[in-house]
C-alpha cells in the first residue's frame, strides 16, 4: 500500500484484479474552468476512450444545459428559518453582499454551466437566504479564470456523452445537497467569515491548490484538505461520501471498464478511495504520464515576474476613502548578464494624473542567499524625460547604471514567505526629509495576486509624518 505522503504524481490509477475481466480506472478532477486543470497526460484520454462506460459524482444535463435544472434544487440551497446577517456582524454582511457580486461579474459573461445559472437566478437580497457554503464557493471563483466554458468534470460528462458512452452518476445532486445541508449553517458561515477576513490568502491558497493539481501532486492537494473545514464538514463532504462511492464504484466495475473520475480530494487519504479499493481486494496501481508540466520557476524569476506589470489601488479606494487610487508601473528595463540580476524602471501617480508622477525610481532587484531577495532603490537623472516612456528600449539604452543615484539604506530585503515573498528596510538606514520626516520605512508582500507597499515617514521622535496610517497599499494588476 502508498504511504498517505508518498504519492507519485498522477491523477489516474489502474485497478485491476479482484475479478476483473477488464482494468478500470480512477481520476481526480477539480471544479474549475482554469485551462491548467486540462492538461491532461498522454494516458489519460487513451483510457477515458477504451472503457465501456464513464461514471462521474454526478451525470446530470443540468450541468451543460441550464434550463434542465430541477427546480426542487433550489429550495435545498437555501436557510430554512435563518438568515446570514443573524449569524455573523452586519460589516462582514455588507462584505459578502459586494463580494457575492463580483463573483457573479466574473462568472456570467459566458453564462453557461449549472453554477452560473443558480447564480444568476438570485438576486442581491437572496444572498441573506443562500447556506453560507454555497456563497462561500462563488465567492471563491470571483478572480477565476475561466479558460474553458465548463468546468473540468463538466466536460468530461460532455466529452463521455459524444463518443456514446455509458454514462453512470455515483451520486444524485440530491444527496450531495442533504451532505452539505447536515453541516451546521453556524459552521458554515464561520468558514465564510474566515475567508472574508483574508482574501488574499484565500486567492493564494486557491492559486497554490490549481498549481498542485497542474503538477498532479497528490501529496500537496492532501496536506492542504487535511483538516479543511470542520468536523462536521470533513465528516459529510469527504469521509461518508467515500465510504458510499467506494461500495457503488465496487458494484459499477464488476458490471463494466468503467473510468471513474471525482473530485481529487475523494482519492487520497485514509478514507481515500485509493484505499478503499485496495481494501476491497483490487489492485490500484499509478499510471504516470509522461506529460511533464512546465518546468517550475525559481523563486527569483517568480518575484521579478510578479513584481513587473501595470497596477492600481482602484479596488481598495473604492472600499475605503482614506486611500487614493494610485497607478504603478513596473516595468523590466535593460538586459542583464548576469542571472541574479534585474533592472525594474518604476513609476508611481495618482491615477487621475498619470501624466505627473510623483514617483519615479528604477529598482535593482539582486538574488541572495537562503531565498533572499534585494530590492535596491535608485533616482534617475531628468526624471521628465522618462514619464510613460518604459518601453522605449532606445531611451533607457541610453541611460546607464552608473547614470543612477542610489538611495543607500532604503533597500528592501524580501524573504520567501509560503507562496509571496515579504520584507522590508532596514531599521531607520532610509534617511527622508520630506515633509519633516528623519527617516523611512518601507513594507512590502509581492504575491502573484498583486503588490502590497506601506510607505511611511517618521521625524526623530519616531513619529509618523507622511504616509499611509492603517495599513499598506494594495496594488493589484490591471492586466
Amino acid at each position: 500500500m502508498i504511504a498517505q505522503t508518498d504519492y507519485p504524481n498522477t491523477l489516474l490509477w489502474e485497478i485491476s484484479d479482484n475479478g476483473l475481466e477488464q482494468p478500470s480506472y480512477l481520476y481526480g478532477t477539480m471544479h474549475v474552468h482554469d485551462d491548467r486543470a486540462f492538461r491532461f497526460g498522454d494516458s489519460v484520454m487513451v483510457k477515458f476512450e477504451s472503457v465501456d462506460a464513464i461514471a462521474l459524482e454526478i451525470v446530470d444535463d443540468m450541468f451543460t444545459d441550464p434550463s434542465k435544472l430541477d427546480p426542487s434544487l433550489l429550495s435545498d440551497i437555501m436557510m430554512d428559518g435563518a438568515v446570514l446577517e443573524d449569524l455573523i456582524p452586519r460589516k462582514d454582511f455588507q462584505k459578502v453582499k459586494k463580494l457575492f457580486s463580483e463573483s457573479l461579474d466574473n462568472m456570467m459573461p459566458e453564462g453557461q454551466g449549472a453554477t452560473g445559472f443558480l447564480a444568476k437566478m438570485m438576486s442581491g437580497f437572496m444572498v441573506n437566504r443562500i447556506k453560507p457554503m454555497f456563497t462561500a464557493t462563488l465567492i471563491s471563483t470571483r478572480n477565476s479564470k475561466m479558460d474553458h466554458p465548463l468546468p473540468l468534470d463538466s466536460y468530461l460528462m460532455e466529452k463521455g456523452q459524444s463518443l456514446g458512452k455509458e454514462m453512470i452518476g455515483i451520486e444524485t445532486a440530491k444527496e450531495q445537497m442533504d451532505a452539505i445541508n447536515r453541516i451546521p449553517n453556524e459552521e458554515q458561515a464561520q468558514m465564510l467569515l474566515e475567508m472574508i477576513e483574508d482574501l488574499d490568502a484565500a486567492d493564494l491558497e486557491m492559486e497554490k491548490m490549481i498549481e498542485a493539481y497542474e503538477q498532479q501532486d497528490l501529496n500537496t492537494i492532501l496536506e492542504m484538505t487535511t483538516g479543511m473545514g470542520g468536523d462536521a464538514f470533513e465528516d459529510e463532504l469527504l469521509v461518508k461520501r467515500n465510504n458510499n462511492m467506494a461500495e457503488r464504484i465496487d458494484t459499477i466495475i464488476q458490471k463494466r471498464s468503467t473510468f471513474v473520475a471525482v473530485g481529487t480530494a475523494h482519492l487520497i487519504g485514509e478514507t481515500g478511495l485509493i484505499t478503499q479499493m485496495a481494501d476491497l481486494g483490487y489492485t490500484v496501481r499509478p499510471i504516470v504520464s509522461s506529460y511533464s508540466p512546465p518546468k517550475e520557476e525559481s523563486s527569483f524569476e517568480k518575484l521579478f515576474e510578479w513584481m513587473t506589470g501595470s497596477y492600481d489601488s482602484s479596488e481598495q479606494a473604492d472600499q475605503d476613502t482614506s486611500y487614493y487610487n494610485i497607478n504603478l508601473e513596473m516595468h523590466p528595463i535593460w538586459e542583464s548578464d548576469v542571472d541574479t540580476v534585474k533592472w525594474i524602471y518604476v513609476e508611481q501617480a495618482v491615477s487621475s494624473m498619470k501624466d505627473k508622477p510623483y514617483r519615479q525610481r528604477v529598482y535593482k532587484l539582486v538574488e541572495l542567499e537562503g531565498e533572499q531577495f534585494a530590492s535596491y532603490v535608485y533616482t534617475l537623472p531628468n526624471e521628465k524625460d522618462y514619464i510613460g516612456k518604459w518601453e522605449s528600449d532606445s531611451l533607457f539604452n541610453e541611460l546607464k547604471p552608473t547614470d543612477l543615484i542610489e538611495r543607500k539604506g532604503c533597500e528592501v530585503i524580501l524573504k520567501k514567505a509560503g507562496d509571496a515573498f515579504s520584507g522590508s528596510t532596514v531599521e531607520k538606514n532610509c534617511e527622508s526629509d520630506f515633509r519633516g520626516a528623519s527617516y523611512a520605512k518601507s513594507k512590502v508582500t509581492v504575491s502573484k495576486i498583486g503588490i502590497l507597499s506601506w510607505d511611511q515617514g517618521f521625524d526623530d521622535k519616531d513619529e509618523q509624518v507622511w504616509g499611509a496610517e492603517k495599513g499598506g497599499y494594495i496594488f493589484l494588476s490591471k492586466e
